[in-house]
Parts: structure tokens; C-alpha cells; sequence
């Protein structure tokens, strides 16, 4: 999994929340479906611990995104939908790549997403728009 993604938890000490910042450390996100099971597993387990939590998915590396892989991990991660709407507080996705995000936007089209998101471009819009979505 490590030569696909990292997950990373840390603090926002101003804030008292924690992040999860997950990074995309391939260009070519190609895997197969137990690589995508064990990284939805070790995301869960981060979900079922952690309340308060924002999520950073860093994908500024990815030049490819298989549209059959995307839709598929799409279709696991909505098994976590109960647990996200009452852990996560929101979640970003890094990117820069136009032809991702657009693949991204179809596929929450039909896997609409049960926490606030955002697609941005850096790390410092991410945080403002989790400063924006922290419960008080």
C-alpha cells in the first residue's frame, strides 16, 4: 500500500483537531482491488478512532487516475458513509491535474459525498476551508 498512499494523523494545535492527510505517492494510481480494500481498511480505522476529523488527500502527484479503479474505490468508501457524517468535520482533495477532478466530479455526481468538500489546488486552502467547516 505504502508504494500507492501514506495516511499521516496530526494535530491542529490551534484548533484542537485532528488531520488526517492521506498522500497519493504514485504518478500512475493503478492497483488492484486488495490494494484498495487494505487502504480503505487502515482509512476506517483512522475514521473509528478519531472524531473531529478533517481529511487532506494530497494528489498533486497523480498524472493517471484508471476511471475503473476511481469508481471502484468510490464504492468502498461509501460503506463508510454513517461513520464519515459523524466523524469527519470535512474533507479536501489537493489536485491540480483538470482531467482528475473532472473524473471526480462525475463520479460524486452519483456518489454524493456526506461531509463538506472541496477540491482545491494547495495544502493552505485546504486548511481554510477546514478552518471554515470547524464545530464549536
Amino acid at each position: 500500500m505504502d508504494k500507492f498512499v501514506t495516511m499521516k494523523l496530526k494535530n491542529h494545535t490551534k484548533y484542537n483537531k485532528k488531520i488526517l492527510f492521506v498522500s497519493v505517492v504514485c504518478s500512475d494510481f493503478v492497483c488492484n482491488k486488495s490494494i484498495i480494500d487494505e487502504i480503505a481498511n487502515q482509512y476506517e480505522e483512522h475514521l473509528k478512532n478519531n472524531t473531529e476529523l478533517s481529511v487532506i488527500l494530497d494528489a498533486r502527484t497523480l498524472n493517471f487516475l484508471n476511471p475503473k479503479i476511481a469508481w471502484e474505490g468510490a464504492n468502498v468508501l461509501c460503506r463508510f458513509n454513517t461513520l464519515a457524517k459523524s466523524n469527519v468535520l470535512s474533507s479536501c482533495l489537493v489536485i491540480n491535474n483538470k482531467n482528475i477532478v473532472n473524473l471526480i466530479n462525475m463520479i460524486i455526481k452519483v456518489h454524493p459525498l456526506v461531509v463538506p468538500f472541496k477540491i482545491v489546488k494547495t495544502n493552505e486552502e485546504a486548511l481554510n476551508f477546514f478552518t471554515e467547516n470547524i464545530k464549536t
